[in-house]
């Protein structure tokens, strides 16, 4: 699992990951998210596309960034197993995914 964040002007953040967000690649995935956080973007984007496995751990923690950080969240074209597992826990209507 890979992460790569880049700073948009107006200080937006983009965070694309790739690879399986499984429990093995939580930890990586939670640092991620927690130092985005830090920077106290205006905006931020999880582009979800290349991610190949996602487990509830994973969708723990985006919810946390979701519930705890104040900046509008978008989710940017996420993967067939992403929006499945939006789809079943009804998120799909709340995070309202992009692309």
């Amino acid at each position: 699992m890979r992460t790569t964040l880049r700073w948009e002007p107006g200080r937006a953040a983009v965070l694309a990951v790739t690879g399986d967000l499984d429990h093995h690649g939580v930890a990586v995935w939670r640092e991620a998210l927690l130092r985005l956080r830090a920077h106290g973007p205006t905006a931020i984007s999880v582009d979800l596309s290349g991610v190949t496995v996602f487990c509830c751990a994973a969708l723990s923690e985006l919810l946390l960034l979701h519930a705890r950080c104040p900046a509008p969240l978008t989710i940017v074209t996420p993967a067939s197993p992403v929006r499945r597992i939006l789809g079943i826990v009804g998120l799909d209507t709340r995070l309202r995914p992009t692309g």
